[in-house]
């Protein structure tokens, strides 16, 4: 057992500024051996652990602010782009029946759909536009494209509005687990084992901390042994939030997922 000879049992532990209230207890485990327990209650736990909820509260909420913000800007991009291609594919409608050879390729629509309008077979640079054949054959799949790229963006902005129209801006049910999932306490955990008859003195077994939750589960974390027995010796925390942070420095991680 680590300790620092200098302090009695009870100068170690029982005199702690960490501490609010300590407990001892004793009992017996599966293997017949009685466990020795001590229990610090940590000095303004609720009140650091409240914090850090509350700080979980407010990055759930500031990133429900920001999605919606991100689905709105989204429907207004889908939306005039949309309006964009019909507002072209108007235009190019009624101009591209009567485009001669010598202006098709300089048509707003042209340039906006050539690119991706034709199957490698069909070369429809200007120079290769022979005939009334090969331009009718041009036009058409030059208003094919047209008319897939309206649909495709149709469905984005339906999509995109669906999206918008579903979304929850406050999420109660998500609040109310995140706060129902918060700590609200901690206590200091230090157990020995005591064989009968074996050995005189005792061994330590355990060392962590019990999270009590607002919904009154208690979620036991193991920590480490010299980090607990350096602050039950050296007493260099004086409150909660600076002995959680010593020797259980996930904390945030921990609290903050959700």
């Amino acid at each position: 057992m680590f300790m620092d000879e200098s302090y009695t049992v009870e100068q170690a532990f029982e005199h702690r500024d960490v501490c609010s209230g300590v407990d001892w207890s004793s009992f017996k485990d599966k293997r017949g051996r009685t466990i020795v327990e001590y229990k610090c209650d940590l000095r303004d736990s609720k009140t650091f652990l409240t914090g850090l909820t509350e700080t979980k509260l407010s990055r759930f909420r500031s990133q429900k602010r920001q999605l919606l913000e991100v689905v709105e800007r989204d429907v207004q991009q889908a939306q005039s782009s949309l309006e964009s291609l019909k507002s072209e594919y108007k235009k190019a409608n009624v101009e591209i029946a009567n485009l001669n050879e010598s202006d098709l390729k300089d048509s707003d629509f042209y340039s906006h759909f050539i690119h991706n309008a034709t199957q490698p077979t069909v070369n429809c640079v200007l120079s290769n536009i022979r005939d009334a054949d090969m331009k009718s054959l041009c036009v058409r799949k030059i208003k094919e494209e047209g008319e897939r790229k309206i649909y495709w963006a149709e469905d984005k902005y339906n999509k995109n509005k669906e999206e918008l129209q579903s979304f929850v801006p406050v999420d109660e049910k998500k609040e109310n687990k995140i706060i129902s999932n918060g700590y609200v306490s901690a206590k200091e955990v230090i157990q020995w084992a005591i064989v009968d008859g074996e050995s005189p003195h005792p061994t330590l077994q355990y060392t962590g901390i019990d999270y009590l939750k607002k919904n009154g589960e208690v979620i036991s974390k193991p920590v480490s042994s010299s980090d607990i027995l350096n602050e039950v010796y050296y007493g260099h925390s004086k409150d909660a939030k600076t002995y959680i942070y010593r020797v259980d420095p996930a904390i945030d991680n921990t609290l903050l997922v959700w």
